[in-house]
């Protein structure tokens, strides 16, 4: 008797989780949106607060220090170095620490 009841309990949890499965994928396929737009004219703008942080670790003074002549050209060469490299590499980097 007990297994029946097991049977019908799993029988009716595995139908109930088929019809939201196929509930929800209608819903889906309706590609439901709601837009709102509301249009607020200001003479005062509240802009949020801003922290920009450089952690670069190449500084320009220190560039200049090497007697880099083009900051810009040494910067394009990291970039391209940089991009070039490997996981491998990248690894080995950071062992060295």
């Amino acid at each position: 008797m007990s297994r029946l009841v097991w049977l019908f309990l799993v029988l009716a949890s595995f139908c109930l989780a088929l019809y939201q499965i196929q509930d929800r994928i209608d819903y889906f396929l309706q590609y439901p949106t709601s837009t709102s737009v509301e249009l607020v004219d200001s003479k005062q703008f509240r802009f949020p607060q801003v922290t920009i942080c450089n952690e670069n670790r190449v500084l320009k003074s220190a560039a200049e220090e090497h007697r880099i002549s083009s900051f810009r050209f040494f910067l394009s060469e990291l970039i391209t170095n940089v991009r070039s490299m490997r996981v491998d590499d990248i690894e080995h980097a950071n062992n060295m620490k």
